[in-house]
């Protein structure tokens, strides 16, 4: 099989979407593989198994557990597509809000959009306000904008402002730099949590705490954050 990238489609077996275009390298083993998919669909990698369809939707097989296998050696072209598995129990499972709720068979009044929409005072104007400030505060604090090269700590590695905003980490809404890094050192293709807020190749990609971040005019001491890690 070529060298070249392979862009493959995932879709999940709890869930009725499917992850277009995902990109791998053939060079991975399939523990790389399974972390990837963990990233893209969320479900832990010790929780699938792997099957493995055609461009037509025929299955041509599953992934078994082989470590010195990689990715390169099976018949999978660009095109095909991985199926997760997930074979925890149903109960208290994440995936239950993929289910319809039934509790939407139970009347409740609803504000209509309109009457909603024209309130002074609201949740969703108060929760919009709060991002924009928060997002404008990051940009204006940093004083960076996307394009911006920079240095990222530690060790003041090489790289390109790709995004600036906001991330859904553990259910809170947090502040982060998308960066491009010159080299391979990164820790994934502009996508988290299988959303994808900028686009480059895998390795060369990160999310980092804007206090991470230097622009490349002026080179300061690196600090640590010790609640914020680099996604």
């Amino acid at each position: 099989m070529s060298s070249s990238t392979l862009v493959l489609d995932v879709s999940h077996s709890k869930r009725p979407l499917v992850f277009r275009e995902i990109r791998f390298q053939p060079e991975w083993t399939l523990e790389h593989v399974k972390k990837k998919l963990e990233v893209v669909t969320g479900t832990l990698h010790s929780d699938f198994l792997i099957e493995v369809y055609d461009d037509r939707s025929q299955k041509i097989g599953e992934m078994v557990d082989d470590q010195q296998a990689v990715l390169g050696s099976l018949p999978i072209r660009n095109g095909y597509r991985l199926h997760i598995i997930d074979h925890r129990e149903e109960d208290n499972s994440e995936d239950l809000i993929w289910k319809e709720d039934e509790t939407n068979m139970v009347p409740k009044y609803q504000v209509p959009e309109a009457s909603y929409a024209q309130r002074e005072v609201s949740g969703r104007k108060f929760r919009e306000e709060m991002l924009q400030a928060k997002t404008s505060s990051l940009s204006n604090n940093l004083n960076i904008h996307i394009g911006d090269r920079c240095f990222v700590s530690p060790d003041n590695r090489l790289a390109t402002v790709r995004y600036i905003g906001m991330l859904p980490v553990n259910d809170l809404q947090t502040e982060f730099v998308g960066v491009q890094f010159d080299e391979p050192i990164g820790k994934n293709d502009g996508s988290y949590q299988g959303h994808y807020y900028f686009h480059c190749e895998p390795g060369y990609g990160s999310f980092v705490p804007y206090n991470r971040i230097t622009k490349m005019q002026t080179i300061q001491p690196e600090t640590e954050n010790p609640t914020l890690e680099e996604l």
